[in-house]
């Protein structure tokens, strides 16, 4: 028995050495982000960033913006559900305001276009390349809002030298299911498009013993419409437009996007929340010296008052 038990550990250590000596010799995978304007190793960045990029993300299911927290140390969101206010903190800062208008220190971007309102921060992920978060303060590229830090989520762009169509689709309890996908293809040598949705749905997962309602329940969509013009290698411009819109009854409770009028008088947005923006950016690489603009425009929400 000793024999066996000696032998047993001789050969775990010798498994274990073998291991460690294949990981050791395995090259680590190079990392780029954009985390200052510009493509990066993360190694080279001095800077404490995280990031997660689109393999990861369906790994551990990542379907909503939320969700990174899961998976990302220092950062948590006390967000109650698609289409409510994020109230997302890094190392700690965080805004606990429900007014609509008020702005969050940590800074919430889409490909690279600004999410101003506090219920612009929760949103469905679908088609994405990969995630940043970046912590703060992060106010020399980024601007304002930044003290805690910047989270900047980065969707898949047109790929001019594919042309593919993908479908997934999952199903779960309470009736839920999510279809996600997307189309790429190159209409001309110069101009390619890329068409991606997203859609969530179930039957919610909190039963209201008081008026017999369940809550919890999930009733998104999701839309994404880019095109890449690229005449030269130098030169391109990009055109994003995208749409979202979260229904149902997310929680029993929760903080509403808010804000007083002139008289005092509170509103607040409807429990249907849609979203939408265009954003458009042009980079231009004349080397040593590179060149660049980006436009985004996404318009206010028209809230309901209290009834």
């Amino acid at each position: 028995m000793f024999n066996f038990r000696m032998l047993s550990l001789v050969l775990a250590l010798s498994a274990a050495s073998t291991v460690l000596n294949t990981l050791s010799a395995a090259p680590l995978e190079e990392v780029i982000v954009t985390a200052q304007k510009r493509e990066q190793s993360a190694q080279d960045i001095g800077m404490s960033i995280s990031s997660l990029d689109a393999q990861t993300m369906r790994n551990f299911s990542i379907n909503e913006s939320s969700d990174i927290t899961n998976r990302i140390p220092n950062v948590e969101n006390g967000s109650f559900g698609p289409g409510w206010n994020a109230q997302v903190a890094i190392r700690g800062v965080v805004t606990d305001d429900f007014n609509d208008l008020s702005e969050s220190p940590v800074a919430m971007y889409l490909d690279d276009m600004y999410l101003v309102a506090l219920g612009a921060g929760t949103f469905p992920v679908f088609d994405m390349d990969h995630v940043e978060v970046l912590r703060g303060p992060q106010g020399t590229l980024f601007g304002r809002n930044t003290t805690g830090g910047v989270i900047n989520y980065k969707t898949a762009n047109p790929d001019p030298s594919a042309r593919r169509a993908t479908v997934e689709a999952t199903i779960a309890e309470h009736n839920e299911y999510i279809l996600t996908g997307h189309v790429n293809s190159p209409i001309t040598d110069d101009l390619t498009g890329r068409v991606a949705f997203y859609r969530r749905k179930d039957d919610g997962w909190i039963k209201n013993i008081t008026n017999g309602k369940d809550s919890g329940v999930a009733d998104i969509w999701g839309f994404r419409g880019k095109l890449l013009y690229q005449p030269t290698e130098d030169l391109s411009a990009k055109l994003t437009y995208q749409y979202n819109l979260s229904t149902g009854n997310t929680l029993v409770y929760g903080n509403r996007p808010s804000y007083p009028d002139a008289r005092g008088f509170v509103h607040v947005t409807p429990k249907n929340y849609n979203a939408w923006g265009v954003g458009g950016v042009c980079p231009a690489q004349c080397p040593p010296a590179s060149l660049g603009g980006i436009l985004g425009f996404s318009p206010p929400q028209v809230p309901a008052p209290i009834r």
